[in-house]
């Protein structure tokens, strides 16, 4: 398959780096630094004894009939792509990344017969422009793998579970996606500013994550309605505690504009 990838962080190259090695053909579009970076020493990944060359681009080519564009940007860098995406000859879009918001506005964007929505079960970073990565394996499926939904979602499925990323169709993403948002942005808080959280500051986000779980419709999947009813000071307890453990770096580890970003999607203060 033609793929671009919009997005050449650690997510957007992790799946770079899996669909090349399946033998597609990858354009990946990045910026800046980044792009520089991937010119002159090509796609680094800790394991792999050479670099990867993927192709590369500063800018989605909209007369380009990939058959995939695959979106990982964040949900506050999304905006700005649409009208690109729109004009786009690509058969198929996936946006794959966190988010709060309704799709419909994803969707009219690209059209429905186009619109893919995804979420990537993997842990990974870059560090000194080398690729680590961790994919989620099946045994995980009860909490989390990678999901796909939408138009021709079992191909999406196939692609990559014949990349090597374990995969699975969600019968209700937008619902998981919403309840993942809620519960995701306050963890990422706690490591966000690069220290342990006071016990007032865990309250507050305790209180963030409930007041997000109460916009949800429907929470997905069970073992995070569970946590709903569980009350404050539990949450606040679990995330003081979480804020002085290595999980916290890596959950924070961007800063918090991501969180924040799905926070104002919830209509809900930023702690």
């Amino acid at each position: 398959m033609r793929i671009a990838i919009i997005g050449a962080g650690a997510i957007g190259s992790v799946f770079a780096s899996y669909l090349l090695r399946a033998s597609h053909e990858v354009t990946l579009i990045a910026r800046g630094a980044r792009l520089a970076e991937l010119e002159s020493q090509g796609l680094r990944v800790r394991g792999l004894n050479e670099p990867q060359r993927p192709k590369l681009s500063a800018q989605l080519d909209e007369a380009e009939n990939y058959d995939l564009v695959l979106v990982t940007v964040l949900v506050h860098q999304v905006d700005v792509l649409l009208p690109a995406l729109q004009r786009s000859k690509a058969r198929a879009v996936m946006f794959m990344f966190n988010t709060f918001g309704g799709l419909e506005r994803l969707r009219d964007a690209v059209g429905s017969e186009r619109f893919s929505i995804g979420f990537p079960a993997i842990i990974a970073g870059l560090k000194d422009g080398e690729l680590t990565a961790t994919i989620v394996p099946r045994l995980f499926r009860l909490f989390q793998i990678t999901y796909v939904a939408g138009t021709r979602a079992k191909a999406w499925r196939d692609l990559f579970e014949g990349a090597g990323i374990p995969c699975a169709e969600h019968e209700d993403l937008e619902a998981w996606l919403k309840t993942h948002a809620a519960f995701f942005a306050p963890m990422m808080l706690t490591g966000a500013h690069g220290q342990p959280l006071t016990w007032s500051h865990a309250t507050k986000l305790a209180e963030t994550m409930k007041q997000g779980f109460a916009r949800v419709p429907r929470i997905t999947p069970f073992m995070v309605r569970l946590l709903t009813w569980y009350p404050r000071f539990f949450i606040a307890w679990m995330l003081w505690l979480m804020s002085r453990t290595p999980i916290a770096k890596s959950l924070g580890g961007r800063g918090p504009a991501e969180a924040n970003a799905l926070l104002q999607q919830m209509n809900v203060p930023t702690p």
